[in-house]
Parts: C-alpha cells; sequence; structure tokens
C-alpha cells in the first residue's frame, strides 16, 4: 500500500484543525458507545487494535475507558504516527507500529505468540482510502483475526452531502453503501451500528451476542 498521500500536506489540508475530526472531537462518544454494547452483552474487550489511529485521540480514549489488556495502533502514515505519539505517553500496555494493515496482519510474529482470536480491530475513517483489492484483502484478514469490528466509512451520498455543507476530500474514494455491504458482508455479520461480527470465527448459533434480530 502506498502511504505517501498521508504525509504532512495532507493531514494539514484535511485535518488542518484536529478537533474537528469524527473520533478526535468525539472520541469519549464513540468508546463509551462501544463499551456499551459489549458491556450489555456481557463481554469483556481484553485486546483490541486499532488501525489507522491518525492523531492518536481515539486510542489513547479507547486505553483510558475500556483498559484492555492488550491494545495495539497501526498507522501508515510517519507523520501522523509522530504528532500522536505525546498522546501515549504512560500507556504500559499500548504497542504502536508504524506500517499499514496487511502488512502488521501478515508478518511473522514471535514463537508462542499469535494474532488469532483477537477481540476487537476498529477501523475509523480508513477504508474510503484504501484501493479496491487491497480493502478485500485487508476485510478477510480481520475476519481471520479478530472477533469484532468497529467501523466507520463515508460513503459516495455522505459525500455529497459534506461537499453541500463545504467539505471535500480529493483523497478519498468515493463508493456506495451497497459496494461496502456486499465487500465487508462477505466476512462479517452486522450486528448494530458501526458493529461488525467475525462470520469466520463465529455463526449465529456460536455468536455470544444476543438478539438475532439485529443481525444482518
Amino acid at each position: 500500500m502506498q502511504t505517501e498521500c498521508f504525509d504532512r500536506e495532507y493531514w494539514q489540508k484535511q485535518y488542518g484543525n484536529p478537533g474537528q475530526m469524527d473520533g478526535h472531537r468525539n472520541a469519549g462518544d464513540h468508546v463509551r458507545y462501544i463499551q456499551s454494547f459489549f458491556d450489555l452483552q456481557g463481554i469483556q474487550i481484553r485486546w483490541l487494535a486499532e488501525f489507522g489511529y491518525g492523531y492518536g485521540k481515539l486510542l489513547q480514549t479507547i486505553c483510558e475507558i475500556m483498559q484492555p489488556w492488550i491494545a495495539v495502533g497501526v498507522e501508515p502514515s510517519e507523520y501522523a504516527f509522530n504528532q500522536a505519539a505525546p498522546f501515549f505517553s504512560g500507556i504500559d500496555k499500548l504497542s504502536t507500529f508504524n506500517e499499514d494493515m496487511v502488512t502488521w496482519l501478515t508478518k511473522e510474529v514471535d514463537p508462542g505468540q499469535t494474532r488469532n482470536m483477537m477481540d476487537l480491530a476498529i477501523c475509523m475513517g480508513v477504508f474510503q482510502y484504501l484501493p479496491d483489492d487491497y480493502l478485500r484483502r485487508s476485510v478477510m484478514l480481520l475476519a481471520h483475526h479478530f472477533k469484532w469490528l468497529y467501523l466507520t466509512a463515508a460513503t459516495d451520498v455522505d459525500y455529497k452531502v459534506m461537499a453541500a455543507n463545504g467539505y471535500t476530500d480529493d483523497y478519498a474514494i468515493k463508493r456506495s453503501r451497497e459496494w461496502y455491504q456486499d465487500k465487508i458482508g462477505e466476512w462479517f455479520t452486522c450486528v448494530g451500528m458501526g458493529l461488525w461480527e467475525s462470520r469466520v470465527i463465529f455463526s449465529h448459533a456460536t455468536s455470544p451476542l444476543r438478539y438475532g434480530l439485529y443481525r444482518y
């Protein structure tokens, strides 16, 4: 995956004011929603990873509120990786990597360690920047390694609405809702707003989540 487009120019052009970013200005809202969802189901999230964490506010908030046993941050942009570092001072159980998602998910691990059956992957505002083939491979790998996925991705209609309000993003790939649902749905079941469950790890019969009415 080419990461040059996520350089300093990109971040300053698109997010010159980080406080306006979804997942930054409202990081606590996202994290409390995720926490409440799994609390309601009686599930503890122990091992999680955020891919494309940008300036790091959401990942910092996740560690503070959810207090996972192990947290991982993977950020392909060297500029964002360096900008985020101050947010993570003093967070002992967090490891960060300046590399892309597929590289991290496919690289060798030390003997005795495994990436299988991790609890939660978080990808906020990431998928719309990934080329089609790379995105398909990413979704497949995520489904093999993570039980659940928390995802936000703007669709072509979302971008039209944002453009009408003065925001444009020339870097993003504008895809339809149906396209995302088809490609993600091959490997994940939607179980709530923004929340998906791996079809590789669980079926409806084996899922610990209740309320089959909300599975799509």
